[in-house]
């Protein structure tokens, strides 16, 4: 599976494909244990070699079960918000999540979500994202309006820990819903872009919408069908600019980006949130930007798993 991963991506980019050794699958150690980042939907939520879960925590209809108590049933053998389901159409399990309309699910942790989180990744290495996933076909998905309540929301982020007296708590990263229209939104402060010393000695603050204005395109979707999103990305939160050393940029970020298998864009930037209060996470489902669901919300993924690439 790597293999072909990298195969199709670094052919998209015209790079010569380094040795297979150098892609693997990414695991940190949290927790007293190794802790993977293959989400895939053909996975039980339970690590069989460690007997806990990879995933830090679910969040879902007002409440959060942590790594250690998470089972293979998901949110619950009752409950439908996290579940490994099987779709016929393509023969193989998925994890189905599912965020009900507003009369139905309890706000969780200041918004209407149910998502899926990691443990942090860490800085300072190139990663390979491989997501796939399907919007139910049915009337859940009304694509003829973004109006508030209907959308929009995110379907993948990667996050930080905000200091919250002084900086906004949106995710650097963030593959964003709205309508049929799905785009990436990168949001770096506007501080740190101007910064003339690295790192800033006073930390960096920034308000809500004081980012760098960054334009990537957006894709259209279509309900009932899959789609795969990779994302080759180097994680830093430094400016892409002189500053300590002459000649030499500070930050090394980047994003490429690849939609079902074509070329979506290339962004040159910080990837990462400087001077937070922890590391950064991924997380999965959906999350509500504004409002509550007027109708439930219910994503398939089909793949979720993240790749070093030394």
């Amino acid at each position: 599976m790597r293999i072909k991963i990298v195969a199709t991506l670094l052919l998209a980019m015209a790079v010569e494909s380094p040795a297979v050794a150098q892609i693997i699958d990414y695991s940190v150690f949290a927790w007293s244990l190794p802790r993977g980042f293959n989400f895939n939907g053909d996975r039980p939520f339970v690590n069989p070699i460690t007997g806990q879960a990879d995933i830090a925590t679910f969040q879902f209809d007002g409440k959060q079960i942590n790594g250690a108590s998470i089972t293979n049933n998901g949110s619950g053998v009752n409950d439908v918000h996290i579940q490994r389901v099987h779709d016929n159409a393509i023969n193989e399990d998925v994890t189905r999540v599912v965020l009900r309309q507003r009369t139905e699910d309890a706000v969780t942790a200041g918004s209407h979500r149910t998502q899926i989180n990691s443990y942090a990744i860490e800085p300072y290495k190139r990663y390979i994202l491989d997501l796939e996933f399907k919007l139910d076909d049915d009337d859940h998905w009304d694509f003829s309006t973004t109006a508030q309540g209907v959308g929009p929301g995110l379907i993948w982020q990667l996050k930080g820990q905000p200091k919250i007296d002084h900086q906004w708590g949106n995710p650097v990263m963030g593959l964003n819903l709205s309508g049929n229209q799905l785009k990436m939104e990168i949001l770096y402060p506007l501080s740190a872009a101007k910064a003339t010393a690295w790192p800033m000695t006073d930390g960096v603050s920034w308000a809500k919408n004081q980012y760098v204005a960054v334009d990537l395109p957006q894709k259209t979707l279509t309900a009932g069908v899959y789609h795969r999103v990779q994302l080759v990305f180097y994680a830093d939160d430094a400016p892409n600019k002189v500053i300590n050393q002459p000649g030499i940029p500070e930050g090394k970020g980047f994003v490429t980006a690849y939609l079902d298998g074509q070329p979506w864009f290339n962004y040159v930037g910080p990837t990462l949130h400087p001077d937070q209060l922890g590391p950064h996470n991924t997380s999965f489902g959906w999350y509500q930007w504004s409002g509550a669901p007027t109708t439930d919300r219910v994503i398939y993924y089909r793949k979720n798993s993240l790749y070093e690439w030394k």
